[in-house]
């Protein structure tokens, strides 16, 4: 059936195809409907079913909603809200370490080893004898630093700083430096020095990915 016939539009045949493309879209809507899409009408139905709500006519929890079965959802005032997800705590099965002549504590991974070396506590992830791959080491020495005037490219272990920072640990100010060592195991490394309680503080680590250096530096506490 030609749609233009000697010069005149053929309306019969454009309104057969305006009909079946309504056909074809109302299909495609209701196969989509019935697997992505649930309709709740009253409050049971939308807890723990329906998310990312779209109003529709009605009152309450009359709403079109898409169905997320691993997100649960609570009807609050007439609207389908989506339930914050439990943030899981990585640092759960770690250790903690608590040093009571020095008054701090740390976590650290369970899989780790702990020693105390001449005032040092080190932690790695290897036994001592080896060479680690993830390390993490606490100083203290007996006078505060003097920020005014300290220059930490002067310490016999630095052969070139990389970057410099102000950061806050367990409420207290330092400087965090990031530097290559002299030393056969060329490897980047970072230090940060804190004055607490008359005493100046070194945190050194080197090897951590950029989570585990959050992890472990947020569970470093000096106790009162």
């Amino acid at each position: 059936m030609p749609f233009i016939t000697q010069g005149k539009t053929n309306w019969k045949f454009l309104l057969i195809v305006v009909v079946l493309a309504i056909v074809v879209d109302g299909v495609i809507w209701w196969f989509w409907n019935q697997n992505n899409n649930y309709f709740c009408n009253t409050d049971s139905d939308c807890e723990n079913t329906c998310c990312g709500c779209l109003p529709i006519k009605g009152k309450g929890c009359n709403r079109e909603c898409f169905v997320l079965p691993e997100r649960e959802c609570k009807c609050i005032d007439g609207q389908c809200v989506a339930e914050q997800e439990e943030s899981k705590d990585e640092t759960a099965d770690w250790q903690t370490y608590r040093n009571e002549e020095y008054r701090f504590e740390i976590r650290y991974p369970k899989w780790w080893n702990i020693y105390e070396l001449n005032g040092q506590i080190l932690f790695q992830d290897t036994p001592l004898e080896d060479i680690p791959n993830e390390w993490f080491s606490i100083n203290t020495k007996n006078d505060e630093y003097d920020f005014s005037s300290y220059d930490f490219s002067k310490e016999e272990i630095v052969d070139k700083i990389t970057g410099k920072e102000e950061i806050n640990i367990s409420n207290v100010n330092g400087f965090r430096y990031t530097f290559y060592p002299k030393s056969e195991l060329y490897i980047l490394r970072k230090y940060i020095i804190l004055n607490y309680k008359g005493r100046g503080w070194i945190l050194s680590y080197s090897g951590l990915s950029p989570g585990l250096e959050s992890q472990m530096l947020s569970t470093f506490k000096f106790l009162e």
